[in-house]
């Protein structure tokens, strides 16, 4: 469809009663995809009252709001997540089954965006440390974009190493915070050295202008301590949060669980704009900016905590600078910007409990040990059958499943039926038949059927009961992501830029499908692995309109 009659649909399927009129059908400079890590779709509304009118507000004013985004695989999990927003595609096309993996051929957990070829500039070697998107198996939008012609170039910037590599993909530059350093970095994947700006911008080390703060509500409040929250370092489980540390490792262990991390990033980010000249060159830039504190502080304190709120508010307003930065050095008329989220989160489940309902931790350790017994008491075997478990997958030792006589299917139909007993698990999926795609007709067996992939998922699957905390840490985190249900899938889809008319659309629709749809409006090619269809129809006008 050409652009400009595109852009017209985009006008004609906008309410009148919005008010809004259709930006100019303009070719777009630059496209700002935007990744809040762990912002759960019902917050936007929620604070909507709280948040100035250059932020968040901006978006939700001026672009297409799809209210009801659910993602549609049940690995709500950082990697996971990205990989989604970044191919559109489902886990069986991209392969980040999860944050880490067990590799069943090196009988070791497996990083992500784990590349010991491509070592971190600017850290300590480490052997067999390094990064790339290697394990990625789908092209990215960021690829296309790029590969669609002369002049066009994709980043990626993030708080997480995961959260840039994969949204950068093959053909793109990523760059992170390094946590060891304070600074931002990249692999020797995208580039030898650091580029001379980048290491002036380090040399700066602009972290330590918040060393000496202190973490206080915006607003004032009255606020009870939380006995839940689980703080990183010496912050504290409630305001006010001290950052100064006794050394530059410890704050910075601490710095990503504040709303400063953020705005570190976005400062960062600036700098790449500036330097790069993105959105500037004549040819179209694509730009993948995750922001990762909204995670973090989720994970520490709850996302019904002040500290959520409050980094919320701050992040709104960080956003706020941010598009003004980028409407003098771009122009906004010529950005478009999508905004998503990965996935977003349980509350705590201790404090879930407190409030009288059914809430747990599964301790993945205790599992492993009670399914390996119960399989040798239903099986007649003096041998542990199940060499690892991590969530959500269980992984056979294949070897002495071999020994015993027994068969794949055999044992994995045996390890569901005793996973099924154990407090906290609701459903266990056995591989050989998540292969042939039999699984409930239901929207939860749709999201588990889409979170497999055959060599990395486990020879078992299982989904935790609602309101119960899984992840191979069972300890480390307040609150926890990951499952299908619904707090942690639904997520919000905003798309605001040149041709896109102002629109709220409550139609169920999946964070899959931004994709194809920018695709669609730029005119590259969709990405292989992205099979959901574009957003666009549904911003056509009805007939009768």
């Amino acid at each position: 469809m050409p652009r400009r009659l595109l852009a017209f649909f985009l006008a004609a399927a906008a309410p009148a009663t919005l008010g809004a009129a259709a930006m100019p059908p303009e070719e777009p400079r630059l496209v700002l995809q935007l990744t809040i890590d762990q912002l759960r779709g019902d917050r936007l509304p929620k604070y909507r009252e709280k948040f100035g009118a250059g932020g968040f507000q901006r978006l939700l004013e001026r672009g297409v709001w799809f209210t009801a985004a659910y993602h549609d695989a049940a690995n709500t999990l950082t990697a996971s997540g990205h990989a989604v927003l970044a191919t559109g595609a489902a886990t069986g096309e991209h392969g980040i089954v999860a944050n880490d993996w067990y590799d069943r051929a090196t009988g070791r957990m497996t990083y992500c965006v784990a590349d010991a070829r491509f070592p971190v500039i600017g850290e300590p070697a480490k052997p067999g440390v390094g990064v790339s998107p290697a394990l990625l198996l789908a092209a990215t939008i960021g690829d296309e974009i790029v590969a669609s012609g002369p002049g066009r170039r994709a980043f990626a910037v993030a708080g997480k190493d995961r959260s840039a590599v994969i949204p950068g993909g093959q053909r793109g530059q990523a760059y992170w915070f390094s946590e060891s350093t304070g600074g931002f970095t990249t692999s020797t994947f995208y580039r030898s050295t650091l580029p001379a700006w980048l290491e002036a911008w380090n040399g700066t080390k602009a972290f330590a202008a918040y060393q000496a703060l202190t973490w206080t509500p915006l607003r004032t409040t009255t606020v009870a301590a939380n006995p839940h929250a689980r703080p990183a370092g010496s912050l504290g489980r409630t305001f006010p949060h001290p950052l100064l540390a006794k050394s530059d490792a410890l704050f910075l262990a601490a710095f990503p669980y504040t709303p400063f991390f953020d705005e570190l990033t976005l400062g960062f980010t600036r700098e790449l704009i500036t330097a790069e000249k993105i959105g500037r060159t004549g040819g179209l830039d694509y730009l993948s900016v995750s922001l990762s504190s909204t995670d973090y502080i989720g994970h520490a304190y709850g996302p019904e905590s002040p500290e959520a709120e409050d980094n919320l508010l701050r992040l709104d307003a960080n956003l706020a600078d941010f598009f003004r930065f980028l409407d003098d050095a771009v122009g906004l008329d010529h950005v478009l910007i999508v905004l998503s989220a990965d996935h977003g989160s349980a509350d705590i489940p201790e404090a879930s409990r407190a409030r009288g309902l059914a809430a747990g931790r599964i301790q993945p350790a205790e599992v492993l040990a009670q399914v390996n017994a119960l399989l040798r008491r239903s099986l007649g075997v003096e041998t542990d059958l199940v060499r690892a478990f991590v969530p959500p997958g269980f992984y056979l030792d294949l070897p002495r499943v071999a020994a015993a006589k027994l068969t794949p299917a055999a044992v994995q139909a045996a390890l569901a039926a005793a996973v099924r007993q154990l407090p906290g698990i609701a459903y266990a999926f056995e591989h050989v038949r998540l292969a042939r795609g039999e699984v409930p007709a239901t929207p939860l067996g749709e999201r588990v059927r889409r979170a497999f992939h055959p060599a990395r998922s486990g020879d078992v699957v299982i989904v935790q009961e609602k309101l119960w905390y899984l992840y191979p840490e069972a300890e480390r985190y307040a609150a926890m992501h990951g499952s299908p249900y619904d707090y942690d899938t639904h997520v919000p889809v905003i798309l605001c830029g040149p041709g896109i008319a102002a629109q709220v659309i409550r139609e169920p629709v999946s964070p899959a499908q931004i994709v194809p749809t920018l695709a669609a409006l730029l005119g590259c090619r969709t990405p292989a692995g992205a099979r959901s269809p574009s957003l666009l129809l549904l911003l056509q006008p009805r007939p009768g309109n």
